[in-house]
């Protein structure tokens, strides 16, 4: 994780003081839980673990602790520690938004798309001005293939919160896969079930069509919505919402380039709007800077080797590949598949 000169010395410094306070008062729980959030900020994530199960330890009631210590697992790319953690702070405080935000947002990560949806309206129905809650109800209706509603999420966190980066690009997500879900057709069945579930749905989906041709566009199945936008003004898309969803990409890109910080995942969905503008070196750094903020990121490891196939860049894809097997075997699998697909590499069999 990169942060600037100064802002390291910020931090140590701030870390200096409560382990002041520690040594002055060895039982003070809030302190132990301020040593941690330096620590997280300084990037020494397991040292901020050690922290906050020491402010656990000393207050067990301590609901910050518990929920920082899931945005830490998180970080580590640890979604069922953090979900764990996010649950234990909602059994100490069940109407606290923070928390039932945080776990609606691992749920997504963690492909639990219906819970996710859940654990956002929780947020809204406990503090309804949320634009946060709106944002992530977004990405859950987008995943779990809810476009529509997605679309009215987005418009409520953007009414909350104008010019966000990220429910824009969650807006041209939900209009890309409108404008590509040609209703009956085999072919855009599959490219929507690849998108959506990975490479195994969409095999089940060409297999369900029976179709030579979703057959043979399988191979170049990837997160690639100009792509997908291409093929569905060939199979009855609609125009108007392919342009609509690349105006978000770029208004989402615009507004992360004006943000004074970024996260990983900033950075992420930046790289995909990008990808979906045919921007793949952009894409490409984009990914790698998420990485820098978040080296377990999976999902950025699995865009990241996506780009480089791509673009040609066979030992690049690879390496994430690689990278990828020891931080989730399941996605690593999908990515070779992907690779197979796009002949990258020898099908096996």
């Amino acid at each position: 994780m990169y942060i600037s000169r100064v802002d390291q010395l910020i931090f140590l410094q701030i870390l200096r003081a409560y382990q002041q306070a520690i040594r002055l008062k060895p039982d003070y729980a809030s302190a132990y839980n301020g040593t941690g959030n330096a620590y997280l900020k300084l990037g020494r994530h397991q040292d901020a673990l050690a922290a906050y199960r020491e402010t656990i330890r000393l207050d067990p009631t301590h609901v910050y602790a518990h929920i920082l210590m899931g945005s830490t697992y998180g970080d580590l790319g640890r979604y069922h520690d953090a979900i764990t953690a996010y649950r234990k702070a909602i059994r100490l405080q069940p109407d606290n938004p923070d928390a039932h935000l945080g776990l609606g947002w691992f749920y997504s990560m963690s492909g639990q798309h219906n819970a996710a949806i859940e654990e956002a309206k929780q947020v809204i129905r406990l503090k309804s001005d949320y634009a946060m809650a709106y944002t992530n109800l977004a990405r859950a209706y987008n995943d779990a293939g809810q476009y529509q509603e997605a679309l009215e999420a987005c418009k409520q966190s953007l009414r909350r919160k104008p010019n966000e980066a990220e429910p824009i690009y969650y807006r041209g997500f939900a209009y890309s896969k409108i404008a590509t879900c040609a209703v009956g057709n085999p072919d855009v069945e599959c490219k929507s079930a690849a998108f959506a579930g990975g490479h195994g749905a969409a095999v089940a989906a060409r297999d369900r069509a029976g179709s030579a041709g979703a057959t043979q566009k399988l191979r170049f199945c990837t997160p690639h919505v100009s792509f997908w936008a291409r093929i569905s003004n060939r199979t009855g898309g609609k125009i108007g919402e392919k342009e609509q969803a690349e105006e978000a990409y770029r208004q989402s890109i615009a507004a992360h380039k004006q943000a004074k910080e970024l996260t990983g995942y900033d950075y992420y969905i930046m790289g995909n709007a990008y990808y979906s503008l045919d921007q793949y070196q952009e894409a490409i750094e984009s990914y790698r800077q998420a990485l820098k903020k978040q080296p377990n990121f999976a999902m950025a490891h699995f865009n990241l080797g996506v780009a480089y196939s791509t673009t040609g860049n066979k030992s690049a894809a690879l390496e994430e590949y690689t990278i990828l097997k020891s931080l989730d075997q399941d996605r690593a699998s999908k990515l070779y598949k992907m690779f197979e697909e796009s002949r990258l590499v020898p099908r096996t069999e």
